[in-house]
């Protein structure tokens, strides 16, 4: 999954389920994108909370987008926000074609990043230059404290 620094592209994005997912939904979600993503050198991870997505992918430019187009269409949900498009250097999710949480909605007020709003109202947005960084940061610190 070696992609070249002009070409490697990470989008995060966030979006609310319309109907809430089990486990068997999950599963079934994770499955097709891990396929999908392992095909097209997609990495990244997927945290779930209560009818809410947030995603990171990263890759290939045109990969990422292609997928990214895919997920805007994708019926299972709705108001799909994209917070994060940038041109990256290295992958943050290098390991995993979709790592996968369920987060608590604790975690993020209590991580009290003032550059965002509550994750569940889908307001979940950067108001600073810096934020793209914050966000990559917050999801880190998630996964080493919930391995």
């Amino acid at each position: 999954m070696d992609t070249t620094i002009e070409n490697l592209l990470c989008i995060i994005y966030i979006s609310k389920s319309v109907e809430p997912q089990n486990d068997d939904m999950l599963t079934k979600i994770l499955h097709t994108s891990r396929e999908w993503n392992f095909e097209h050198g997609i990495t990244g991870i997927l945290l779930y909370n209560k009818c809410n997505f947030m995603q990171v992918l990263e890759g290939p430019s045109q990969e990422v987008d292609l997928m990214f187009e895919k997920i805007k269409l994708d019926k299972r949900h709705k108001e799909v926000l994209q917070i994060v498009g940038k041109k990256v250097k290295s992958r943050s999710f290098s390991k995993w074609t979709m790592a996968f949480r369920i987060v608590n909605r604790d975690f993020f007020e209590q991580m009290h990043i003032e550059a965002y709003n509550d994750l569940s109202n889908s307001r979940l947005l950067p108001d600073k230059p810096n934020a793209d960084d914050s966000i990559l940061t917050l999801i880190k610190l998630f996964i080493a404290i919930n391995p």
